[in-house]
């Protein structure tokens, strides 16, 4: 553990969030705000990017997020686009890619109770699916 970061590594609470959004709002210096969490500055900025994102999928603007969290907005838009682009915290990809995923599991389940109506024995049934 570095002494000078202490909560580096440790998960965020719902109430240093508060604070955090707080101290940015207040105009705080990133590398003072940092110092306060006990975080490094790039910690900090992480956290303020997924607050934006958490912020844009509850419905807020690219603009409203801007103001909020006094974040430029290229970077809030770059938020954006990744959180479109890759898995939520469930690892289920955005919306086409879930079907595609659920199609799959539905062939794969049509498979099984095919070679299970065949009387396979249950414990051989996953070998022989191709």
């Amino acid at each position: 553990m570095d002494p000078s970061n202490p909560r580096v590594g440790v998960r965020w609470t719902r109430g240093e969030e508060a604070q955090l959004i707080a101290s940015i709002t207040a105009g705080k210096d990133i590398e003072d705000i940092a110092k306060e969490h006990g975080r490094k500055r790039g910690g900090i900025t992480s956290r303020l990017r997924s607050i934006a994102g958490h912020m844009m999928e509850h419905g807020e603007t690219v603009d409203d997020v801007c103001i909020a969290l006094h974040m430029p907005r290229e970077i809030v838009e770059r938020v954006q686009q990744y959180s479109a682009t890759t898995k939520n915290k469930h690892g289920v990809r955005p919306e086409k890619e879930a079907l595609e995923v659920l199609k799959d599991i539905r062939t794969i389940l049509v498979r099984i109770e095919a070679r299970l109506s065949n009387d396979t024995p249950i414990h051989t049934a996953p070998n022989q699916i191709q």
